[in-house]
């Protein structure tokens, strides 16, 4: 999470409410849909820069997800969630 909210800065920060590494894939969740939506036409350079943050090649996909309410956060149930961006 922190490479996350150094890489992507304070305003995109603002708007994360949970993130989630499952094997290669890290998962975002947004409270935002409509950033959702812009940081997905980026997603491979987002994945570029988080694994050069981090010296290693470990996300592989990126998923992005969109939540109002962060208490009942679908990244923390292992159930699919619709929403993906």
């Amino acid at each position: 999470k922190d490479v996350w909210n150094r890489e992507m800065g304070p305003a995109i920060e603002k708007y994360t409410t949970a993130i989630k590494l499952d094997g290669s894939t890290l998962y975002v969740q947004l409270s935002s849909s409509f950033l959702g939506e812009e940081l997905s036409y980026g997603r491979k350079r987002i994945i570029n820069r988080l694994n050069d943050a981090l010296g290693k090649g470990l996300i592989k996909k990126l998923v992005l997800r969109y939540s109002k309410n962060p208490l009942f956060s679908p990244i923390h149930f292992s159930m699919p969630y619709p929403q993906v961006y």
